[in-house]
């Protein structure tokens, strides 16, 4: 999993194949991430360095 916090944004990347049943729930404190590839599952919860706006932010899930 790659992480980086800046000012203004958060990425994250988590590098998996066909990931599948994911739930992503983004809170002022917190990035949780669950679900499953190759039939394991996956789960990680991030605690960000400063509050974020969960209104304004974005995910995107891109095939490999």
């Amino acid at each position: 999993m790659q992480w980086a916090q800046r000012k203004e944004n958060v990425y994250l990347t988590v590098p998996l194949r066909d990931f599948k049943d994911e739930k992503i729930s983004i809170t002022e404190k917190e990035i949780f991430i669950t679900g499953k590839s190759d039939d394991k599952s996956y789960e990680a919860k991030i605690q960000l360095f400063a509050e974020i706006v969960p209104e304004m932010s974005k995910t995107q899930i891109h095939g490999t």
